[in-house]
Order: structure tokens, then C-alpha cells, then sequence
């Protein structure tokens, strides 16, 4: 697959597209472990929002995104 993929892109387009493919798992991942662990500290169990998490890998990037935005604002005051 490597292979196909830098004999289409060349090495630069695929070092490059290989990156942004790892960053976004490591991104999912980094998510559904925000998900896990701030339903344990609230004691809730919420297999809906994990269940999405797993199903659709940007449901969490993008409630890491939320999450950052929201520490940003408690830090400030």
C-alpha cells in the first residue's frame, strides 16, 4: 500500500499525506480517552458517546477540540 501510494504521489505528497493520516489517529485516539475518562470522573456512564467515538472518528477529535476550547476559557478566569 506504501508502495502504491508513493509511486502515485511521489515521496514527498506521500510523506506528507502519511503524517496527516497518522496525526488523525493519534488525534481519535487522544479523543476517545478524553471521552473514557471524563465520564469516570463524572460517574456516568454514557456507552452512546463512546459508541459514536468509536463508530465515527471525528466525533472526538472534534469534542477534543471542544474540550481545549472550554480549559482556555476556565484558565482565564
Amino acid at each position: 500500500m506504501l508502495q502504491a501510494l508513493y509511486q502515485t504521489f511521489g515521496f514527498p505528497l506521500a510523506l506528507l499525506l502519511s503524517f496527516v493520516v497518522f496525526m488523525l489517529v493519534i488525534l481519535w485516539l487522544a479523543g476517545l480517552a478524553g471521552l473514557v475518562i471524563s465520564q469516570q470522573e463524572e460517574h456516568t456512564s454514557k456507552p452512546l458517546s463512546i459508541l459514536l467515538g468509536v463508530l465515527f472518528p471525528f466525533y472526538p477529535m472534534g469534542w477534543l477540540v471542544w474540550d481545549m476550547i472550554q480549559e482556555r476559557r476556565r484558565y482565564r478566569e
